[in-house]
């Protein structure tokens, strides 16, 4: 992933973020600022597209940014993002949408509901103990990786969600979007990739 790939996913999280819309999809956000197309979304997001000179026009207003910092700075640096605030912010709504609440996390990591609710709203950050207790309990419940380093891994800025469960939700949802004659279409090419 190239940097304004990168910043374009840093500048959804931010304003998805503010909206306390924390699993929004990053490529429709995009679609709907800029009024793209769902793949030129994806394109700018996943590749080294160029953005067109309106499209960032829409960016530097809506963001108070200078160009160069959007297309090639780092945003997470000139912003100073702290990736691991992030990561915890983005995988207790993970768990808040698989009705896992702030009461139970609690519960399983060995700390009061309140500083679940910290962590939530970046006002402090688990160690030792806690953090790895927190870590094998998002293994259990997302299916994602213990191994991961959460100040180093940009999960929040991930486009696809983490985990089994999720995923398979995302695909059921997409196919229930299908009109008929598009499920119609797309049922025996889906049945061979399964199979």
């Amino acid at each position: 992933m190239g940097q304004l790939a990168e910043n374009l996913r840093v500048l959804a999280w931010i304003d998805l973020s503010k909206k306390k819309q924390f699993l929004s999809r990053k490529d429709e956000w995009l679609v709907k600022e800029l009024n793209i197309s769902p793949d030129a979304a994806i394109r700018l997001l996943t590749r080294d597209e160029v953005l067109s000179d309106n499209h960032l026009s829409v960016l530097v207003m809506k963001f108070n940014l200078a160009e160069d910092v959007i297309l090639s700075g780092s945003l997470l640096t000139e912003i100073g993002i702290n990736i691991f605030q992030e990561n915890m912010v983005y995988l207790i709504a993970m768990l808040k949408k698989i009705d896992i609440s702030q009461k139970a996390l609690a519960k399983e990591v060995g700390v009061d509901e309140h500083t679940i609710s910290r962590w939530a709203k970046k006002a402090s950050e688990p160690v030792g103990r806690s953090l790895g207790k927190f870590m094998v309990f998002i293994e259990e419940s997302l299916g994602k990786s213990v191994a991961v380093d959460l100040s180093k891994e940009r999960l929040f800025l991930e486009l696809s969600p983490p985990g089994r469960s999720f995923k398979r939700e995302e695909l059921i949802n997409l196919l229930n979007t299908l009109e008929d004659n598009e499920l119609e279409e797309l049922y025996p090419a889906l049945i061979k990739l399964l199979n």
